[in-house]
């Protein structure tokens, strides 16, 4: 519910002051305490300006890992999005030799290969993501570069 008001807005319990750096709190109730069902909790106040900063970029890392397929693990094991620009992301990590692999890492301090994680580069092709799977599903020796942010 909403209605407008002498200062201006309310809706959902939130009034919107015409006048710059008012601010006025509501919340909303329910009952039979008051028609309207907004009561002030908090009063006007003058606000000072907001100062607002760009965020620092969390810095990517980039990692390579290297697999060789053998007729008993030929699967990587990835459920990839090629669709989702210049490099190929990892939607889910199933079993195969991504899943071997994630398990030596985790022992011994490497970065495991995850959801959310970039394919960028499989044996030198790049910005190619339809050729990139293409060569993970062809190639018996692999060598990728996974970008996380």
């Amino acid at each position: 519910s909403s209605y407008a008001s002498s200062k201006g807005f309310v809706s959902w319990g939130l009034e919107v002051s015409r006048r710059p750096f008012l601010l006025a709190m509501f919340c909303q109730c329910w009952g039979d305490t008051a028609s309207s069902g907004a009561h002030i909790v908090g009063t006007e106040m003058d606000a000072a300006p907001v100062e607002v900063k760009k965020a620092s970029p969390i810095p990517a890392e980039v990692f390579e890992v290297v697999f060789h397929k053998t007729a008993v693990q030929s699967k990587i094991g990835l459920e990839v999005d090629k669709h989702s620009g210049d490099n190929v992301k990892i939607l889910i990590v199933r079993e195969g030799l991504v899943a071997v692999y994630n398990q030596a890492a985790r022992s011994s301090g490497k970065p495991s290969i995850k959801s959310g994680d970039e394919i960028i580069d499989v044996n030198g092709i790049i910005g190619n993501p339809l050729a990139m799977v293409d060569a993970i599903a062809k190639s018996k020796d692999l060598r990728l570069k996974i970008l996380r942010h």
